[in-house]
């Protein structure tokens, strides 16, 4: 039997259209397969997570119109997210921490970064512990620390949840820890 060129048209035709489904096919089960995985590894307040050489733990965090400043007080445009966080360098140098490596976001995406200033404000010492800004974080080796940042956000958001930049941080992931607002 020989085939026209017709014929040979049909099955060549044929051919592509099955080898556009396997590729389209295979394509789809990777992305499902993708859309499973995360790229943030999630917790709750009071949890301690590892990141890179970096233990987070989020002790608290309470909402504020108002903040304490050395002149005076501080008001919100919107409100103010108070965290207060234990640090601990499981590494065998000192860790400086980038404050870009943290923010707040909430349900609608935003991101809101820490302000030095109102920060600042809020390192002090409670009960002899001292609590240092995130502006100034070091940590030395094997060492832990409290630190407190301020982020300025919206104040009609909600659902906010503290976002560690894992690039930032010397990890593959990103972590958010849901503060409970």
């Amino acid at each position: 039997m020989t085939l026209t060129k017709r014929g040979r048209r049909v099955i060549a035709a044929s051919a592509f259209v099955l080898v556009l489904i396997m590729i389209v096919t295979v394509a789809g089960l990777l992305l499902k397969q993708g859309a499973g995985k995360n790229t943030a590894k999630s917790a709750a307040t009071g949890a301690t997570v590892s990141m890179g050489n970096l233990k987070w733990h989020v002790n608290g965090a309470f909402r504020a119109q108002e903040l304490n400043g050395s002149d005076g007080p501080i008001k919100a445009k919107g409100s103010f997210i108070v965290v207060d966080m234990s640090l601990t360098n499981t590494a065998n140098n000192k860790i400086t921490i980038d404050p870009t490596a943290v923010a707040v976001v909430d349900k609608d995406k935003h991101v809101y970064k820490a302000d030095k200033n109102a920060t600042a404000s809020q390192a002090k010492v409670y009960n002899g512990e001292p609590i240092i800004s995130l502006f100034q974080a070091t940590l030395a080796p094997k060492t832990a620390t409290r630190v407190t940042a301020v982020f300025p956000i919206g104040a009609a958001s909600s659902h906010l949840k503290l976002k560690f930049i894992g690039a930032k941080v010397g990890a593959a992931q990103d972590l958010l820890i849901d503060i409970g607002f």
